[in-house]
């Protein structure tokens, strides 16, 4: 054994003790195979095995690692990903070398690059330039100093949490979720419990649909105690009763379970009994409900968040759908999957529903889940806030936190009346939504800085004007000058100093003083002269430059408390809303009466008439709405506005109650009493905006509308009015050198402040310190503000943050400063030019796009998420693919990502996240062939059609047999051939082989087409002259983008001459011999032409192109004089639909590139053809919508002008000569 070790070192493993052995080893001696490199999973397996102290019997051919862990094409992943994160570990080495210099000279330095990482495989190069390997990573290529600091945060930045069960959610969380049927299947299964299933106890109070309860009443009293849920599941799913169960289920669920773990069918289970709510009544907005709980309710609004768990947890109890114990655990189950910022661990009690903070904060989460699902739920607020500080730096992680954010702005818009109560929505709807939370946050941010800022004193204007004027050369404040005036004694001829004034003094001193006379007065500093005073002589009067100031300032700190007034308007219920919105408001104002008693000779007590002691800053307001009177009252202050239900009975005016004593002299007392008195409307227009108005059909915005904007003011200047501004401006006035020599300033500033109620509230706003005025109410706009601190104090962390911090937080870009939490739900910038990214990572982003975004009309929208390893990862294996399936029922089409099983021919749905396929086989699958597969199929193809082995390539292509090729397979379409092509390496004479093979599939896609457009046409008609365009591409092999948008164009050009016929023959002639001189310069000029009409504006020739229902296109034809062209297109596709005018006599037609040209008598025979077209569902193509949410397929139409072509630089003879004569 000893020698064998030595020569295989690597193949033998030596027992090192009597006993113990390593896991692996003991595994494999029982005929299981855990991989080293599997961490993981072998610490899951060393779990379970800890708890049964048993290893399992294994059939025949089973293995606990599934084989796809051991592929070539995942070994091949795998070094990749090591060569990448070796890269980025270089890389963020020498990008943290920078020290504030110009970005550029960092960028264009070399770093050494890994062999197998992405990069070094695709440049064969050992080093690369900073700026390059940035940009072909699809990183952000920094232009400023900003953005290479929060580059070097997000490199920097730990790894999110990667659960091993993401968030809980098994087969409901795959990228398309188990369907109805198969999770009503499982509940079926469940319930009938035929015959019995392990661990479920049909004899218990809930019945054996409570699997949770069931597993939970297995866990040790240990585990129970930590009261972490997370734990507890930890425990149930590495359980021998817990993988028993889930085996069964498997078992029981048949084919769409074939590709599950036992724990993933385990959790779905758990999933599907907890919500068996949404199978039996599902609820609308589904994503709003969860376990029939509505985790939007109307009594959750300016609620801390926390509170929505814990009513879920006794919602769970009281409705029976779990047992107390277990409850907490369901709650986490659930709100893993539909709202998992609700699980993030700390959040400060000050994050109320629906408020910009909770909505930043479900925006972040969201993007946190989207990249590691179940992360967050590790996470706590201020890590999350940690994440959200750094902007995405590649721009597919810029489109992932775009779209993630949706979710929040429409449950936002929904709360605060911008958006119906369910959608769908349209993009403008989601746009107006973020604009208008964009609008809302801007003012808060404004009145914060306003909140923040210190009153203007007249010391701190008059400093500011002196700097205008003489710059900052001076110091101001600096005591240099003296006077110089001297007077003689009339005892003695010596001169003496003048007595008065007597001391030094500033330049500020004299300007506030306004002893500006330029002659007795002498200053050490050379620099104040004769010409100084005068100059000084000739500013503004200090003092009404101050009251111009200040009466500014008391605008500003008016318009702020409005803002705050209105954004808690903005923030109640829907109902509250309504009722202050549209009923007939009666304002309150609450205080104190206060009366003086004193003794008279008679020893009798008298009072004076009572007087209010005014408590301003709140008032209640009456709303009378459909009937029903409700009292809120409004705290601005403080941030609190609270509904009073309790006042429907009790309320009155006046009086609250008896006077009370609250002091008392030998011949006088004072008594209080509680007092509410109706604020009597000042105009008759403030009595008309207190008047009812009808409720408003629409959406409306609360934060905007009349009425907040009203009731806004009435409260600011409720709160102005106690802050005795006119009191705070005469202790803002300036004390000068002159002023301290009568020794009188301190003792009046003292007077004045003391002399009135709230005198540390004065004292407060003379220094700036705004946050301990305004309470808690900017907490909100604060923690958007700085993230500093933000989970680990709560709300008191923020007190006393001030105005540079904000403005710091919100504008710099210079110093290493982080965003605003929420700043991203605020701007919109979502733009691939930002990144700096090359061309070769910007197909990253698309394949991101394509997969995420989904298409448009009658289809589903896939929930694929793609890193960019991962889209990185899905375009170079061979045997992933994205594309399109067909939903089931009668849906339609969505986007997904495939992996072929060549053992069944049948595809299947992957998740490159857990790089697992899943779900039933896909129906009616079709790969998409991207622009970047066309282009590597092409560069690999030709090179090996005109290199060294050319004719290795021809006999290949003339004689090969497809099956010899490793890797093929029959039945395999275009997509995976060209795929197979570039992906693999292959002999000159195998790369023929599938290229003559992918010529076939393409024809024979191509033509199956033109027979459902020929049936379509016919059945209408009209009659077809057959094309297609697929067929002609597949023998010229151009494939340069722009090719229908070309071919249109000359088909108009070549129509309105009479030689349409004409074009069609010479495509086929050039189609059937490429290589003859003819063709060649037929296809050299309809290249050309595709190459100018590559840019996605080039066919319609304007960039806004309107979008219409294919239903009414024929339209644009009924009143025209003369022929007329239109351009219709879909998202990728052109098309020209026309009427021809000769003689009097009126003929249409329809050219549709990838099948022909169709021609019809009627405009009738044109709709009902162009009808069959577009709703046709057996199309190799199917049309894509270029509206969001429409019911019916829309397209971009516009008419032909005549200087297209001209416009994009096709000469008309160059046109003319692919059908004016025959080829």
């Amino acid at each position: 054994m000893a020698a064998m070790k030595a020569f295989y070192p690597s193949a033998v493993d030596l027992p090192t003790s009597p006993t113990s052995a390593p896991l692996i080893i003991v595994a494999r001696f029982h005929g299981e195979v855990l991989l080293p490199h599997y961490s993981v999973q072998t610490l899951e397996r060393a779990t379970q095995l800890e708890h049964n102290q048993a290893f399992d019997t294994l059939k025949p051919g089973e293995t606990y690692v599934r084989l796809e862990y051991q592929s070539p094409q995942l070994l091949q992943q795998q070094k990749n990903d090591l060569g990448d994160s070796i890269n980025q570990f270089n890389l963020l080495k020498h990008l943290q070398r920078y020290r504030g210099e110009n970005v550029n000279y960092l960028l264009n330095g070399f770093m050494p690059i890994h062999h197998d990482s992405t990069y070094g495989q695709s440049s064969d190069q050992p080093e690369a330039t900073l700026a390059d390997v940035l940009a072909a990573g699809g990183w952000q290529v920094p232009q400023n100093p900003q953005q290479m600091y929060n580059l070097i945060r997000a490199l920097a930045a730990p790894a999110l949490p990667a659960p091993p069960y993401g968030n809980y959610g098994g087969a409901l969380a795959w990228p398309q979720p188990l369907s109805i049927e198969d999770q009503a299947e499982l509940f079926r299964i469940i319930a009938e419990n035929k015959p019995p299933l392990p661990g479920l106890d049909p004899d218990s109070a809930l019945g054996t649909t409570d699997v949770l309860g069931a597993l939970v009443k297995n866990v040790p009293r240990s585990v129970l105690n930590t009261g972490d849920p997370h734990a507890v599941m930890q425990w149930i799913l590495n359980s021998s009763v817990g993988r028993q169960l889930g085996a069964q289920l498997k078992a029981r669920l048949g084919e769409v379970a074939a590709h599950m773990s036992p724990e993933e069918v385990l959790l779905t289970a758990l999933g599907v009994t907890l919500d068996a709510a949404s199978l039996s009544d599902p609820k609308e907005p589904a994503e709003q409900y969860v376990a029939g709980f509505d985790l939007a309710a109307p009594h959750f609004y300016r609620q801390p968040v926390s509170v929505i768990k814990q009513q879920l947890i006794e919602h769970l109890v009281n409705t029976n759908k779990t047992t107390p114990e277990a409850a907490p655990i369901a709650a986490m189950l659930l709100l893993s999957r539909k709202a998992p910022e609700l699980q993030v661990k700390g959040v400060p009690a000050e994050v109320t529903f629906n408020s910009f903070a909770s909505l930043s904060l479900k925006s972040a989460v969201a993007r946190i889940e989207a990249t590691s699902p179940g992360a967050s739920a590790q996470m706590t607020f201020t890590e999350v806030v940690e994440f959200d500080a750094t902007d995405p730096v590649r721009e597919e992680d810029q489109l992932i936190q775009d779209q993630t954010q949706v979710p929040a702005i429409i449950q936002w818009g929904r709360g605060h009346g911008l958006l119906g109560p369910q959608g769908p929505y349209t993009e403008q709807q989601i746009s107006a939504t973020r604009q208008a939370i964009s609008d809302q946050q801007n003012e808060l941010v404004e009145a914060i800085e306003v909140l923040a800022t210190p009153a203007p004193t007249q010391r701190s204007v008059a400093l500011a004007r002196l700097k205008q004027e003489f710059g900052e050369g001076i110091d101001f404040e600096e005591k240099t000058i003296r006077s110089s005036s001297v007077a003689s004694g009339a005892h003695t001829l010596s001169p003496a100093l003048s007595v008065e004034p007597k001391g030094s003094y500033s330049l500020l001193d004299f300007y506030l003083a306004k002893k500006t006379r330029s002659y007795g007065w002498v200053s050490t500093n050379p620099r104040i002269d004769a010409d100084v005073f005068k100059r000084l002589r000739e500013l503004p009067d200090p003092g009404q430059e101050h009251k111009a100031a200040f009466d500014e300032y008391r605008a500003r700190l008016s318009k702020a408390w409005s803002t705050v007034t209105r954004t808690m308007i903005a923030n109640l219920a829907p109902q509250d809303r309504k009722n202050i919105e549209s009923g007939t408001l009666t304002i309150y104002r609450p205080g104190v009466s206060r009366r003086i008693l004193e003794r008279e000779r008679t020893k009798e007590w008298k009072y004076y008439q009572p007087e209010p002691l005014e408590e301003r800053g709140k008032l209640i307001i009456k709303t009378e709405h459909e009937g029903k009177a409700t009292y809120y009252e409004f705290d601005p202050r403080h941030n609190r506005v609270q509904r009073h239900d309790d006042w429907q009975e009790t309320f009155k005016e006046g009086l609250q109650e008896p006077y009370t004593v609250v002091g008392e002299a030998f011949d006088e007392k004072t008594e209080d009493a509680r007092e509410i008195t109706r604020v009597v409307p000042e105009s008759d227009e403030e009595a008309r905006q207190q008047q009812a108005r009808p409720d408003s059909k629409s959406t409306s915005n609360a934060f905007s509308s009349s009425r907040s904007q009203y009731l806004g003011k009435k409260l600011a200047d409720e709160i102005i009015e106690g802050y005795h501004l006119d009191d705070v401006r005469e202790s803002t006035l300036a004390v000068t050198t002159f002023d301290e020599e009568k020794a009188q300033a301190h003792a009046d500033f003292q007077r004045i402040i003391g002399f009135f109620p709230g005198v540390s509230m004065i004292r407060n706003l003379v220094n700036g310190d705004y946050v301990a005025a305004a309470g808690d109410i900017i907490f909100d706009v604060v923690m958007t503000a700085t993230t500093a601190g933000i989970g680990r104090a709560g709300g008191g962390a923020l007190k006393g943050v001030a105005k540079d911090t904000v403005q710091a937080a919100a504008k710099s870009s210079i110093t290493p400063v982080r965003k605003m939490f929420g700043q991203s739900l605020l701007m919109g910038f979502a733009d691939g030019a930002k990144t700096g990214a090359k061309a070769g990572s910007k197909l990253l982003t698309d394949a991101v796009r394509r997969v995420r975004t989904g298409f448009s009309g009658k289809t589903t929208q896939s929930g694929v998420r793609l890193t960019p390893q991962q889209a990185n990862v899905v375009s170079q294996r061979s045997d992933l693919f994205e594309g399109t399936a067909k939903a089931a029922g009668a849906g339609g089409y969505y986007p997904t990502i495939a992996k072929f099983d060549a053992g069944s021919g049948r595809w299947f749905a992957y998740n490159p996240a857990t790089n697992k396929s899943f779900g039933r086989p896909l129906a009616d699958f079709k790969p998409t062939t991207t622009t970047h597969l066309d282009t590597q199929w092409q560069n690999v193809t030709r090179k090996a059609e005109n290199g060294a082995h050319a004719a290795a390539f021809r006999e290949g292509y003339l004689n090969g047999n497809p099956a010899d090729v490793p890797g093929y397979s029959a039945g395999m379409k275009s997509a995976q051939i060209k795929k197979l092509a570039v992906s693999q390496k292959h002999t000159p004479k195998n790369l023929g082989i599938l290229a003559r093979q992918q010529e076939r599939v393409a024809v024979q896609f191509s033509l199956k087409g033109v027979d459902v457009f020929n049936n379509a046409v016919r059945s209408a008609g009209g009659r077809v002259t057959p094309i297609s365009q697929l067929f002609y591409l597949s023998q010229v092999q151009p494939l340069s983008q722009g090719q229908c948008a070309a071919l249109s164009h000359v088909m108009i050009e070549a129509i309105k001459r009479g030689k349409g016929q004409q074009f069609i023959d010479n495509l086929f002639k050039a189609a059937a011999n490429p290589n003859s001189a003819a063709s060649k310069r037929f296809i050299q000029t309809v290249t050309g032409m595709q190459s100018r009409f590559a840019q996605p504006t080039a066919f319609h020739g304007i960039s806004n192109v309107p979008s219409k229902p294919f239903n009414v296109i024929a339209d644009e034809l009924v009143t025209a004089p003369q022929t007329k062209y239109i351009l219709v297109s879909d998202k990728g596709h052109a098309m020209v639909v026309g009427v021809k005018v000769e003689g009097g006599q009126r003929t249409y037609f329809f050219f549709e590139p990838n099948y022909g040209l169709a021609e019809f008598p009627t405009l009738g025979s044109l709709r009902k053809a162009m009808n069959d077209v577009f709703t046709n569902k057996k199309f190799p193509r199917p049309y894509a919508n270029t509206d969001p949410t429409p019911k019916v397929l829309h397209l971009g139409v516009s008419e032909y002008r005549s200087d297209a072509l001209s416009k994009v630089g096709v000469d008309s003879d160059t046109v003319a000569s692919l059908f004016m004569t025959p080829l």
